[in-house]
């Protein structure tokens, strides 16, 4: 059958053929975009999971900072004394001739 024998307009066989090849290009491109949704849930995802463990390495890192801190102070007050101070004084060493004076290093 020959479609001249349907007696269809040239119009309107482009006007089918046109809604055909739309109706085409809407399915293509709706699975497409389906595709590109996959992608961009699974690229979503795995930022959520790197970002939580961003998070629980910061977490470690800030604890361990702490720790450094504390560590820190304490080999500052072992090598300084602490909160403790030194200061010079002269002590004397008396004989019946003469004083001698020499410094001793006090640290409170």
């Amino acid at each position: 059958m020959d479609i001249g024998q349907l007696n269809i307009g040239g119009t309107a066989t482009i006007s089918l053929l046109g809604a055909i090849i739309a109706a085409i290009g809407a399915f293509i491109s709706s699975a497409d975009q389906q595709k590109a949704q996959k992608k961009a849930d699974i690229v979503q995802a795995e930022l959520i999971e790197k970002t939580n463990k961003n998070k629980q390495l910061a977490a470690e890192i800030s604890e361990i900072s702490k720790k450094n801190i504390a560590l820190n102070e304490k080999i500052i007050g072992l090598t300084s004394g602490g909160d403790s101070f030194a200061y010079l004084a002269f002590g004397k060493l008396s004989n019946s001739d003469n004083t001698i004076r020499y410094p001793v290093i006090i640290q409170k």
